[in-house]
């Protein structure tokens, strides 16, 4: 038997996916459909899960107008990225499970705002300056992040899939 890896689906090409199948981003603004593909880390199972609990959301907010980022923001929380995550992470913080939560509050946060400061993440995270390097060190190991310099400062930024 041969085993077929399959590679996660860049954001662009599963909005494409999405845009081909109903001709619009509708009832989706682009950025929003661009947030949920981002989200989903590139399975395309999370797409559709993502899609639906939005949807789902919009719907008992009354359903009017497009569907914005605030509203996938509302309807995709933590927790439920933590439910899809919980897997993919526990191999990385097999160890460290109190961090675990925090990378996908780290990795929500970079989505949203783009490239930080590493110092400034803790203070976000409410955490220190060693256990947020720890936790940046695992996801870099994961994949999931990428460090650099700028001056004295460690600039934290999700990683682009090539």
């Amino acid at each position: 038997m041969r085993k077929v890896e399959l590679k996660p689906l860049p954001p662009d090409a599963m909005m494409s996916v999405y845009m081909r199948r109903f001709k619009s981003a509708e009832p989706f603004t682009e950025d929003a459909l661009l947030t949920l593909a981002r989200l989903s880390r590139g399975v395309f199972r999370r797409l559709l899960r993502y899609i639906t609990l939005t949807l789902d959301f919009w719907e008992r907010d009354g359903g009017r107008g497009l569907i914005d980022v605030e509203a996938v923001k509302d309807a995709v929380t933590t927790e439920k990225l933590w439910e899809d995550m919980e897997l993919e992470l526990s191999g990385l913080f097999s160890r460290h499970g109190d961090l675990c939560f925090k990378a996908v509050e780290l990795l929500m946060y970079l989505e949203q705002h783009g490239a930080r400061k590493q110092g400034e993440l803790a203070e976000l995270l409410g955490i220190g300056s060693s256990q947020v390097s720890r936790l940046l060190t695992k996801l870099e190991h994961g994949r999931y992040v990428t460090r650099t310099r700028e001056g004295t400062d460690k600039i934290v930024s999700l990683r682009k899939e090539a």
